[in-house]
């Protein structure tokens, strides 16, 4: 559920969560599309894990159809990087 000040504004679900761990998303599309990703990532902010895989089975064989999406973690105590001078 989805809530916004108390209320209820939606209801999004997973098609899976594994052992806790994994969003498992399943979709049978021409190709895994920004948006599925996306999607992955808002259940894996709201579920507060950070292992999805996005999975389509309209593909040839299995292994080319499977998205791994991971929630970027931002530790405060890892400085951030410089960026580098052309």
């Amino acid at each position: 559920m989805v809530t916004y000040k108390g209320a209820t504004i939606g209801c999004h679900i997973p098609d899976f969560i594994v052992e806790g761990l994994i969003v498992v998303e399943l979709k049978a599309v021409r190709s895994i599309e920004p948006v599925f990703v996306a999607q992955a990532l808002t259940y894996l902010r709201v579920t507060k894990l950070e292992v999805a895989l996005v999975i389509n089975f309209n593909v040839e064989a299995l292994k080319f159809g499977v998205k791994r999406v991971v929630k970027e973690i931002l530790r405060a105590s890892a400085p951030p990087r410089p960026m580098s001078e052309s």
